[in-house]
């Protein structure tokens, strides 16, 4: 458990405690998928413009541009089957990890608005209401969930 969210003893009790750990797990999962998913899209993108370099330079050794002569080049050349290959590979990983991405916005959304929703169960009206800003402060500043509203 985060020592910050152990930290938070006269605060919130236990129970507490491991929904705000299991907030801030499912927040670090979904940056880190966030984070994946740009490299990927990154990845994609400089391999789509070497392919086209590639290909506008292997073509200028061609006498005529016609599309059977380019054709007939990229055909005979396997290198082509194997950037066609990398590229569709690459797109159904990134498609993949973009889905694993979004399941992981919707878990993390979910609980955080449960967590809003049932702030005064946690931190009960006239006892331990004044606690609960403190607690909603320190999960802002330390893991960067808002707690405070339900919408993005």
């Amino acid at each position: 458990m985060e020592k910050e969210i152990q930290a938070l003893d006269h605060h919130t009790d236990e129970a507490t405690k491991f929904v705000l750990q299991s907030v801030v797990k499912r927040k670090r999962k979904f940056d880190t998928l966030t984070k994946k998913e740009k490299k990927l899209q990154g990845l994609l993108l400089l391999l789509a413009v070497g392919i086209m370099g590639y290909t506008w330079f292997s073509l200028q050794t061609l006498e005529q541009l016609t599309f059977q002569s380019v054709l007939t080049h990229m055909l005979e050349r396997s290198i082509y089957f194997m950037f066609i290959l990398m590229m569709g590979s690459l797109f159904f990983y990134l498609k993949y990890v973009h889905e694993k991405c979004e399941k992981a916005e919707k878990e993390f959304h979910e609980l955080r608005c449960e967590i809003i929703q049932k702030a005064g169960e946690y931190w009960p009206q006239p006892t331990r209401w004044e606690a609960r800003q403190a607690v909603f402060a320190m999960m802002m500043k330390k893991f960067d969930v808002n707690l405070y509203h339900e919408h993005k």
